[in-house]
C-alpha cells in the first residue's frame, strides 16, 4: 500500500533538506549520525507512549518539538547547534511517523507475505528518494550563497501543520476557548481544518520547492571559455563544475518525478475506498423462483443482484463459484452479521469485505460464521441448467439492508396506497415493516397488530439469527 510510502516521505524529505543545509559546512557523517540518533530516540519514546496509552501525547510532543527545531534552525550558526537542532528535528519528524503509522501494520500475520514485501518496498523506496534528495540538496547548498528565502519557506510549511495539530489537541480540550472571545467565532477551527485540508498538498509542493532550490543552482555554472592550452586546468574544473550540477538537477527532477507519481496513486486511487459495483436489479422469473444459468454464474465472477421488497427495501444477494475449474456456485446475502450490509468485492480471485478489508477465503463462501457473507438458500437443476433461489429466501433477509427505494406501499389500516418515503409512521411487527399514512392508522395498529396482518405475515429468519 503506498500510504506506507506517503506516511514516510513527507517527514524524511524536510530532513534530508536539513541534514544537507546541516552538512554544507559541517561533516556529513556526523548530520547523518543525528539524523540516526533522533530515528532511534523516536522509537524509544513510540515505544514509551505506547506502553502507556497515551499515543496522543506523542503527536502533541512531536509537534511542538518540531516547532521548536525548526524555529532554532532559521538562526542556526554553529556547526555544534546545528547538530543539535538536527537531531531534535530527526526526533519530532519520526515520532510524528510513528504516530500516523500506528495500527497499520507491515506484515498483516507472522508469515511473510506478498503485501507484507510490497509494504517494506515502499518504506524502503521512502528512504532512497530521502538519500538521494540529500546528496541533490548537499549539491546545491554548496554553489549557493544564500538559502534563507528556501528555508524558511519549507520552515512555515511545516510550523504550520505543526501549529494547526496542536491548537486541534487543545481545542478539543476545551483549552483554547478564550481563542473564540478574542476573535470572532469559529476562526480557530477554521484555521485548523484549512491547514489540514492544504496539507495534503504538501507532497507537491515540497518536491516543487526542492526542484526550484536545485535550479537556482544552475546560475552557478561556469561560462565554457575556450581552452587556453591542452593541460589547461581551469577549463576542465569550469567542465567537471557543469557537468556535476547538471547531473545532480536531472537526479532530482526524474527521482522527484517518481515521488510525484506514486504520491498520485495514492490520492487518486490507493486512499479511495473499495465500493462495490451497482446491483442488477431483478424479478422473479417465475410464481415461486428466481432462476440463473447455471453456466452464467459459475464462470468466476461475482454477479451482485438486487430485489426490491414490497416495503422500498433494497436486498442485495450475489452468486460465486467457490471452486476454480469446476461448476459450484453459491448464492448468499451481500451482508456480514459482523461488518453490516457494506458488501463485498472480488479482488485477484479474492473476496474482500468492503467494510474491514478482510479475505473471504472462497471455499467458506456459504457457511456461517466469521466474517462471512449471511448464507442464503439455493438450489441446482443440473438436469434443465438452472440455479435456482425461492423467492420468499430472498424476502428473509429484507431487514438485513438498510438501503430503501421508492415504492407504493398500502397502509395496512386504512388501505390507501402511497410512496413509502412520505409515510408518517413505520412499524415492524414479525420482522416485517409496515409503513402508516397517519398517526391515527400508526397508533390503531399498534394496538392490535394481528388484527390487520396476515397470520403467517412474519420473518422467521430473525427469529434463528437470535437463537444462533
Amino acid at each position: 500500500m503506498s500510504i506506507y510510502f506517503v506516511h514516510l516521505f513527507i517527514e524524511v524529505f524536510i530532513l534530508s533538506f536539513f541534514c544537507a543545509y546541516s552538512a554544507k559546512n559541517y561533516n556529513i557523517l556526523s548530520s547523518l549520525i543525528a539524523s540516526v540518533l533522533g530515528f532511534v530516540f523516536a522509537y524509544i519514546a513510540y515505544f514509551i507512549f505506547s506502553y502507556e496509552k497515551q499515543i496522543r501525547y506523542l503527536e502533541l510532543s512531536a509537534n511542538c518539538i518540531l516547532i521548536i527545531a525548526l524555529f532554532l534552525f532559521l538562526f542556526a550558526k554553529n556547526n555544534l547547534f546545528k547538530s543539535i537542532c538536527l537531531f531534535l528535528l530527526s526526533l519530532s519528524l519520526f515520532m510524528r511517523y510513528y504516530f500516523k503509522s500506528d495500527g497499520f501494520l507491515i506484515f498483516e500475520s507472522s508469515l511473510l507475505d506478498t503485501l507484507g514485501v510490497i509494504n517494506c518496498a515502499y518504506i524502503l523506496l521512502a528512504l532512497c528518494i530521502a538519500l538521494i534528495f540529500f546528496a541533490c540538496f548537499y549539491n546545491a547548498f554548496k554553489y549557493l550563497k544564500n538559502t534563507f528565502l528556501i528555508r524558511l519557506l519549507i520552515t512555515i510549511l511545516y510550523i504550520n501543520i505543526a501549529l494547526s495539530s496542536v491548537c486541534l489537541f487543545m481545542y478539543k480540550r476545551d483549552l483554547l476557548n478564550f481563542f473564540d472571545e478574542i476573535f470572532y467565532d469559529g476562526a480557530l477551527l477554521s484555521y485548523i481544518s484549512k491547514s489540514h485540508y492544504f496539507y495534503e498538498f504538501y507532497p507537491y509542493l515540497l518536491l516543487l520547492l526542492g526542484l526550484v532550490f536545485c535550479a537556482l543552482s544552475l546560475k552557478q555554472r561556469s561560462k565554457h571559455t575556450e581552452k587556453l592550452c591542452e593541460f589547461d586546468i581551469e577549463y576542465r574544473k569550469a567542465i567537471y563544475k557543469n557537468h556535476k550540477i547538471n547531473a545532480f538537477f536531472s537526479l532530482y527532477f526524474v527521482i522527484a518525478i517518481s515521488a510525484i507519481c506514486v504520491n498520485l496513486f495514492y490520492d487518486l486511487v490507493d486512499s479511495k475506498p473499495i465500493t462495490i459495483d451497482e446491483a442488477k436489479v431483478i424479478t422473479p422469473n417465475t410464481k415461486d423462483y428466481f432462476t440463473f444459468n447455471l453456466q452464467e454464474v459459475s464462470d468466476g465472477k461475482l454477479h451482485r443482484y438486487a430485489y426490491i421488497s414490497a416495503s422500498g427495501r433494497k436486498i442485495r444477494f450475489f452468486i460465486i463459484n467457490k471452486f476454480k475449474g469446476k461448476v459450484t456456485p453459491v448464492a448468499v446475502f451481500d451482508y456480514c452479521n459482523i461488518c453490516g450490509d457494506l458488501g463485498y468485492v472480488l479482488k485477484n480471485d479474492e473476496l474482500l469485505c468492503v467494510a474491514c478489508n478482510v479475505r473471504i477465503f472462497l471455499p467458506s463462501v456459504g457457511k456461517n460464521g466469521g466474517c462471512n457473507p449471511q448464507p442464503l438458500e439455493y438450489e441446482i437443476d443440473e438436469e434443465n441448467n438452472l440455479f435456482k433461489i425461492k423467492i420468499r429466501n430472498i424476502k428473509n433477509g429484507e431487514n438485513y439492508f438498510s438501503e430503501i427505494v421508492e415504492v407504493k406501499v398500502i397502509d395496512p389500516v386504512s388501505k390507501k396506497e402511497f410512496l413509502n418515503i412520505e409515510a408518517k409512521r413505520t412499524y415492524q411487527y414479525n420482522g416485517i415493516n409496515y409503513y402508516f399514512e397517519s398517526d391515527e392508522s400508526f397508533n390503531e395498529f399498534k394496538k392490535n397488530p394481528d388484527k390487520y396482518v396476515e397470520q403467517d405475515a412474519k420473518a422467521p429468519y430473525l427469529i434463528q439469527y437470535l437463537q444462533g
